[in-house]
This record gives C-alpha cells, structure tokens and sequence, in this order.
C-alpha cells in the first residue's frame, strides 16, 4: 500500500476569467483548499461579452448582491430583425419573462470589465480570497493521486513546483489545462466570415435601446444598445484582410443601414475576429476539468457564452468539494461532464444552425432567406415560441432531468420535476419578506418542506415529523426550511410558493447546492425518497 500523497492544495483554477472566478466562489464558500491564477496582469478594461442572461445573475447573486451590477446594465426585451429599414422579425420576450419567480427577468447588457469588477469584490470582500495575477501554468503532468504543475511567473521567470489533488482549465479557447490532456479534444471548425467591431455612440440613433437590432438585408450587422449611450456595433467584413479596422471602415459598413439614420462618434476598442464553433469530447480527464471556452466555443447567438461558463463552474464547484471533503468517491465528479456536456452539445447545435441562417453570405441563398423572413416573422411572435424562446434564453429552461442524480416521485405531475431549477419567490421570515434563494444555504442540500396551498389544519404537524425523520439519517447535512401557507411565527410564510412547487397537499423539494431540484413530491412518497437517499 503506497503512502498518502501530500497535496499543496486541494484545487488549483487556471484562468481568472468569469468562469474560473465562479468556481473560486463556489470553492471558498465551501471551504476548500484552492488557488486561482491568471497570466495577464491585470484586468482586461474592454466590454467583451455583454448579454449577461436572468439565471447568471442569480448564481451571482449567491455571492454577493447581483442586483447592484443588474441595475448597472441596460436591460433588453430581445432581438429586432431589419430589412430595409423596417422591422421584419420582432423577438420581444418581455410579455414571457419570468418575473414571477424571480428577481432578474430579463438578458441585461453590461460590460464584462463590471461582470468580472463585480465577482472579484465578491470573492475578496466576501472571503478574502484574489486572483493571483502574473502566474501561468506551464507544465501539467498528472498522476494516479495528483496533478504536479510548474507555475511560471511572467514577470521574472521564476518557477515554482505545486501537486493540486484537481487542476481546472478555465483558461479560454486555447486551453493550457485542455492541451495537458492527451484524451480531450477540441472538435469543430472556424466560421468562414471575418467581423469588424466596436463601441461606440451614434448620433441621431432612433432606434429602441431596450432592444438588440439584427440588420439582414446583405451581411449581418448588430447594434446592442448599452448603458448610458454607448452601443456594440459588429459587422460583416466582406473582404476578409486580418487588419485591424478604421472607424471609417465601420462607418461605411454601418452608418448606410441603420434604420432611422445615425452618425457613429466616439468609437473605442476597434477590432476585427472570427468565430468557431468548437467543442471537447469530454469535460474531465482524469485529475483535470475544464470549463467555459475551454471546454465549448460557439457564436454570440443569444448570449449564451459567458452564462453557460458560469453554469459549468456552479455544478463542478460543489461536487469538487463533496469528494475533497471524502463524502463521496472520485467517480462522482464523472456527473460533471454527464450533466453539463449535453448542453454544450445543445448550445453549440442551436447557435450554429441560428448564426449560419443569419449571417449567410451566398446571394441567391441570402435572396431566398429574406424572401422567407416575412412569411416565417409571425411564427417567432406566438406566445408558445416565444416561451420557448426565453427559456432556452434565459438558462431557466436548463434542467438536469435526465440526470444519474434525480430521484422521481412517479405520482408528481407539478410544474417542477427533479432536475430542474428550483423556483425562487418573497418568504416572510419573522415579518421580514426575504428571497428563498437566499434562505438557501448554497453550500449545502436544502431540503423544504411545504404546507401545499389546501387548508387542513394538519399539515404543521406532518411536515414536522417528516423533519424529524428526515433529520435522524441526514448524511448530507442538509438544512430543513418549513414553508407554511399560513403566518404563524414560527416558519417560512409564502402564499405563491407552494403553487409555483406544484403543491396542494404538503410536499417536500431536496434541493442540491448549485439549486438545482433532485428530488421532489408529496409526503405520501416521502419514505420512497428516503429509501432513495439512503
């Protein structure tokens, strides 16, 4: 029998981007041993990704308070398309979005240097943890029991030697961590277009800024309006040349076909890019993970880049953590990849067949399209695409049904199934109205019991023995919460919770710590569940 293996450190994150700073919150808030570095300097100043969607804000918001960056942006009801200088295509989901149960119902559009001002204070202010800037992993060679990494420091050279139980990758499109893999690879292939871009502000602009503007006609060319006066401009470069572009470029790409009319003035940050659309074979090596670009690369269709990788981060963090802690065995972290791959595949597959319809560049299939558009237009306006729409939008529409890890009540039929988003909404906890979402705890399984919305007079009382069972075997942890239909004093008061659960009767939700559902039902089925979760 080999000795134990001495670990620097439980965890160590390659790259200090959104993604690799999500994870070092979710890391810290569950007290594991970790180090987060990134090879630039400092932070990047230039807006970058801009469309942070509804459920990001919420992962943030375990954090810190997110609504002071959501209240920072400037937020969009969805894309317009034109033709002509006239709207053909109106994508608004402000009549589907979920407001109901949750506190950011719509994409805002804020400046990635204030997504990632934002989680660096939380990770700072919240656990007195930074990203250690200047450092890059230049070696990485991992082991039966370890990951041994040769830390380079940019600004002298000096080396130091570290052995990491896990190392992840959150270190972009060309992945030191991914290239350390001999079993990952990176399948998918460039766009042919190249794309010109900027922000800037244009004078005289008309156009509505609580929407994002798609103009068709010839090319593709975006406006996404930002906070006080400031747009994103991208356009189709139709003679490629790898050239940085000139405002005089952008100006005669744009100005001609901006519906209403408009100078653009005050441009900052020109740059020219293509696109790809690439992703790996599997998120996990052995020892080694990767997240965010590291793991998938696709267009800017619908926002989904930055939140996605976000999303990578909430569900490996706490799984990380389970099998550092030893509470569960190494095998667990295959649940990652299980989870979160199909829908990169997902992602990767929509905004590919979206990006290739709208930026088409071949004259007789450009004709075709726009000959089809009107026809198609009122198909996108119906109630059912646009929930459709939103949800997948969103990322509330993310779910893990088909997960190893859910437990289904067969006789439930609510609107939430194990596997998908727990709901948030207002809780009156002592007279004070808080959010469920922060009742939570986020580093641990919650599980939550509810008095249904139907009235017996019993349902106190059956809920506290289920508590008390629940409690005798709780390996987990877990933290109970009772919801009452009712003020009593002495539990959560909701009155909207229990219908947006799907419950009449008194019910029960076991909620994972990224808040995501696995399990839930009636207490009729509550021994069922426990026989599961032993």
């Amino acid at each position: 029998m080999s000795a134990p293996t001495e670990h620097d450190l439980d965890v160590l994150i390659v790259g200090g981007g959104p993604a690799g700073t999500m994870l070092a919150l979710e890391l810290a808030i569950q007290g594991i041993n970790f180090r987060i570095i990134d090879k630039s300097l400092q932070r990047s100043d230039k807006s970058r990704a801009l469309i942070i969607q509804p459920r990001s804000f919420e992962v943030m918001d375990r954090h810190g308070d997110a609504r002071k960056l959501y209240e920072k942006g400037n937020l969009t009801g969805g894309p317009m398309a034109w033709m002509k200088n006239k709207p053909v295509v109106d994508v608004d989901v402000r009549s589907v979005a979920n407001h109901r149960d949750s506190q950011f119902g719509l994409p805002c559009l804020v400046s990635q240097a204030d997504t990632e001002a934002y989680l660096d204070n939380c990770l700072k202010e919240r656990y007195g943890r930074e990203v250690e800037r200047g450092l890059e992993a230049t070696n990485i060679v991992q082991g039966d029991l370890d990951v041994d990494v040769t830390l380079r420091d940019v600004h002298d050279g000096v080396e130091q030697k570290i052995r990491a139980k896990y190392v992840v990758g959150a270190d972009g499109a060309h992945s030191v961590v991914r290239k350390s893999s001999s079993h990952i690879k990176f399948e998918g292939a460039q766009y042919p277009q190249e794309f010109i871009m900027c922000d800037a502000t244009i004078e005289g602009l008309t156009l509505p800024i609580d929407r994002y503007h798609l103009l068709l006609e010839t090319g593709l060319q975006v406006i996404q309006p930002m906070a006080e006066g400031w747009v994103r401009i991208m356009a189709y470069r139709t003679e490629p040349s790898n050239v940085e572009p000139t405002l005089d470029e952008m100006r005669a790409a744009v100005e001609g076909r901006i519906p209403g009319g408009g100078k653009i003035t005050n441009a900052t940050w020109l740059t020219n890019f293509r696109l790809h659309h690439r992703i790996v074979n599997s998120y996990r090596d052995g020892r080694l993970f990767i997240v965010g670009d590291a793991a998938h690369i696709h267009s800017p269709v619908g926002g989904q880049g930055l939140n996605t990788s976000m999303q990578d981060s909430l569900n490996l963090g706490w799984k990380l953590a389970s099998v550092v802690r030893g509470e569960r065995l190494d095998s667990f972290l295959d649940t990652f990849d299980a989870e979160r791959r199909p829908i990169g595949q997902e992602l990767i597959a929509k905004t590919d067949k979206t990006f290739n319809f709208l930026s088409m560049t071949n004259p007789l299939s450009v004709y075709l399209r726009n000959l089809a558009i009107p026809w198609i237009a009122p198909w996108f306006a119906s109630k059912d695409k646009l929930e459709t729409i939103y949800s997948f939008m969103s990322q509330f529409g993310i779910n893990y049904r088909e997960s190893s890890l859910t437990h289904s009540d067969t006789s439930f039929t609510g609107p939430v199934m194990p596997g998908d988003r727990a709901p948030d909404g207002d809780v009156d906890v002592g007279g004070e109205i808080n959010r469920l979402h922060k009742i939570l705890a986020p580093e641990s399984f919650n599980f939550v019991l509810f008095s249904g919305s139907l009235r017996a007079g019993t349902e106190v009382e059956e809920m506290e023995r289920a508590a008390a069972k629940f409690e005798e075997t709780n390996e987990e942890k877990a933290r109970v919460h009772i919801v009452v239909q009712e003020r009593d004093g002495k539990y959560m008061y909701s009155h909207r919770l229990h219908n947006t659960y799907g419950f009449s009767n008194p019910g029960f939700a076991y909620i994972r710590p990224d808040g995501y559902v696995a399990a839930i039902g009636t207490l009729g089925h509550f021994d069922e569940f426990m026989a599961w979760l032993n």
